[in-house]
């Protein structure tokens, strides 16, 4: 679903089921995974990767070539200047890990 303003470059691949909330935007070459959302005002650059079922809260940021694993969660704006593994939550400026999650949770 791709909601009012949301925006989206050339190159982008977005998968089944995901969401871009009011606002979002994303960058050139850029990858959603299945089943991720991107609540309203999240920023992407480009060359970015995000993994499946991903949730990034409202207002964050996430630099250039950045990598984030499947089903991790971004607090609401924090700023993601770091590569990401898959199951954490994140939150801050800079986004700092602050939970770890097993894959059957």
């Amino acid at each position: 679903m791709i909601c009012q303003n949301a925006i989206t470059c050339r190159d982008t691949l977005i998968g089944d089921h995901s969401i871009l909330n009011l606002g979002a935007m994303v960058g050139h070459d850029t990858e959603l995974g299945t089943y991720s959302t991107l609540n309203p005002g999240v920023n992407l650059a480009g060359y970015v990767s995000i993994g499946e079922g991903c949730y990034l809260g409202i207002g964050c940021s996430v630099i250039q070539g950045i990598k984030i694993g499947a089903w991790t969660t971004i607090g609401a704006g924090a700023a993601v200047i770091r590569d990401l593994p898959a199951h954490v939550t994140a939150v801050g400026v800079p986004a700092k890990i602050i939970k770890t999650r097993k894959e059957t949770e």
